[in-house]
């Protein structure tokens, strides 16, 4: 029973854990691509013109990239 446990536990804080950051990282990957959109409608209130393909975001599970 206790030797069970002592492998319950770990197994469940690490799967808590990684479930936990890949959603940190879809939040902020989302976060940033939205940001870029909203600086993308800002410039072009001021006059400015921005050109930019497709965006896409990728990364995971390290930096984020906007490309």
């Amino acid at each position: 029973m206790i030797a069970r446990r002592a492998f319950v536990l770990p197994a469940a804080l690490i799967t808590a854990l990684a479930v936990g950051y890949s959603v940190l990282w879809v939040v902020a990957a989302h976060s940033i691509e939205g940001g870029f959109r909203n600086w993308v409608r800002l410039q072009t209130d001021r006059g400015n013109a921005v050109e930019h393909g497709t965006l896409s975001v990728s990364g995971f599970p390290g930096p984020i990239r906007l490309a």
